[in-house]
């Protein structure tokens, strides 16, 4: 301080005066160039050497998070934010009309869907760019098991849970387990399932996950001791990455149980749609003492395979129109919903695997790939007698109900769904083509919900807090489509999937889906109409 005192002064009028002679001010401009550069260094290391300390609240989170997936999450944490593989351009499409069945584009796909065996000499680089991958690649998913199984067991929270009869959750040979995909699912679905399960059964829950999990939802699964899979789209290679959740989930559950550290661990396997299903009863009694057994549940009744342009349409663009010609005549099966003994669903599962990696010469994988294909797949091994000891229900009688097919007695307002014969369904499948019903399932699990404001979880969105909205309206009705996504459970779901595109500018949000809009705006001038329940929203 006192040297830089001595090399400069501010005079009365602000201008800097010498106290050097003109010989010497060369080197006292090295002298104060050299003493300038100490201080600046010595700040700059001091900034970076103390870092604020976390609070007992961030210590216990981040602790909590390395001890459910330890090196796993580490190396893949907050990479992908959101699966779009949903979201279809839909131009012209408004509220209340039905969504088209567009195929997606996708390039030739090589002989293996997984990167090669990596070199165990490089190293992986995570930015928010491109997933730059120069080391430790996962070839196959059953990799990503066995590396968390390596580090320790990856349920989500302590202690196993206590024994039941027939539903123990045993890490012996005979055990239970409900096996399914959670791909952006909204936290009052997963609630909904994960609460309603554990009423009734005890049985072990896998459940995939894409990463990053949102807080709730690793509440959530801590609270209802649901071991989970985190995972991204990058695991995978770049043609894979392109497939529909409700098609990739078939090789993630072969690889699952393929994995060394499952051999053997159980005996009976539920695999099932985890959004819009619920539980009224132990999902597992049905096939109890059953020694092989393939249980599958009818959808629609009233309509063939062929006469549904979506289930028709899966099964001729996958298998020809000669397959669908052989299997049309047929009931639809939903292939959100099956059970089974160990046996008989491994070999589903590889015969579901080797058509969606394109290994049958009978399918055109990946070229008819897009959501749904997977349940054309198994009507035709259904159909075609390929599933040892199947067994077929009608939905008057099933102890599992799907409510696309309008079978069923449903008491929406006490949350109560039974076959036509008046039995209490065990699973209740597609609860959300029942607003009301859905509603008031919500109100029943979503615990942290406040159901006496209507909009509770708009106000509690920070996403939200970015758009003005307009009740009962639909603001920009036949103008600026840009995406629609279905599958969303309220107004407030729209919010984050608007936000996270940059070209989305409004939307509206009715009865499940969200109609993005693109360069509309308040002041858009169209043909505004009221539409009860609808939400219009657009930035402020």
């Amino acid at each position: 301080c006192h040297t830089l005192e001595g090399l400069i002064m501010l005079s009365s009028n602000g201008k800097i005066s010498r106290r050097v002679s003109k010989k010497g001010e060369f080197h006292n401009r090295i002298i104060l160039v050299i003493v300038l550069f100490i201080v600046i260094s010595f700040l700059l290391w001091s900034t970076r050497s103390v870092s604020p300390p976390m609070s007992p609240q961030s210590q216990t989170s981040l602790h909590e998070v390395r001890q459910q997936t330890q090196e796993f999450i580490q190396q893949y944490k907050n990479k992908l934010a959101m699966d779009f593989s949903q979201v279809n351009p839909s131009p012209n499409l408004n509220p209340g009309e039905p969504l088209p069945d567009s195929k997606k584009t996708q390039s030739e796909m090589p002989s293996r869907f997984y990167p090669p065996p990596p070199d165990p000499n490089a190293v992986i680089h995570h930015d928010t760019g491109p997933h730059e991958v120069t080391k430790k690649s996962f070839t196959t998913f059953s990799d990503v098991i066995a590396r968390q199984h390596g580090q320790g067991t990856h349920r989500t929270s302590g202690p196993p849970p206590t024994q039941s009869s027939s539903t123990s959750a045993s890490a012996s040979a005979g055990g239970n387990v409900v096996i399914g995909m959670a791909q952006d699912t909204d936290p009052k679905n997963l609630v909904t399932f994960c609460a309603s399960l554990r009423k009734h059964s005890h049985a072990d829950v896998v459940l995939f996950m894409n990463m990053p999990i949102s807080e709730r939802n690793q509440e959530i699964v801590k609270k209802y001791n649901i071991q989970v899979i985190p995972f991204q789209l990058s695991d995978f290679s770049a043609e894979f990455q392109n497939y529909h959740p409700s098609t990739l989930r078939w090789v993630m559950m072969d690889d699952f149980f393929e994995a060394k550290e499952n051999a053997n661990k159980y005996k009976h396997v539920w695999m099932i749609d985890v959004r819009d299903s619920m539980f009224q009863a132990d999902p597992f009694e049905m096939i109890s003492g059953k020694k092989s057994a393939f249980l599958t549940f009818k959808g629609v009744e009233d309509k063939s395979i062929s006469q549904c342009g979506w289930n028709g349409g899966w099964i001729k663009d996958c298998f020809g129109q000669a397959k669908l010609n052989q299997v049309g005549h047929n009931n639809i099966i939903c292939s959100g919903v099956s059970v089974g003994t160990i046996d008989v669903v491994t070999k589903y599962l590889k015969s579901m695997r080797a058509i969606v990696e394109g290994k049958s010469p009978d399918a055109k994988f990946p070229q008819c790939e897009r959501n749904g294909v997977d349940q054309g797949i198994h009507n035709v091994l259904v159909h075609t007698k390929q599933i040892d000891n199947l067994v077929i229900y009608n939905q008057a009688t099933s102890p599992v109900l799907n409510l696309q097919a309008r079978i069923a007695n449903v008491d929406e307002k006490n949350g109560i769904v039974k076959n036509k014969a008046g039995n209490l369904a065990a699973v209740v499948h597609q609860y959300d083509r029942f607003p009301a019903l859905q509603k008031t399932l919500f109100e029943q699990y979503a615990y942290w919900i406040d159901f006496s404001d209507p909009m509770f979880e708009w106000n509690a969105d920070a996403h939200c807090q970015r758009f003005e909205y307009k009740k009962d309206v639909d603001m920009f009705r036949g103008v600026c489509d840009y995406k629609i996504k279905g599958g969303m459970t309220g107004p407030n779901s729209c919010c984050g999937l608007c936000a996270s595109l940059p070209a989305c500018s409004s939307f509206t949000f009715y009865q499940g889906q969200c109609f993005l809009k693109k360069g509309c705006d308040g002041h858009t001038k169209n043909k505004a109409g009221r539409l009860s329940g609808a939400v219009s929203a657009y930035y402020k």
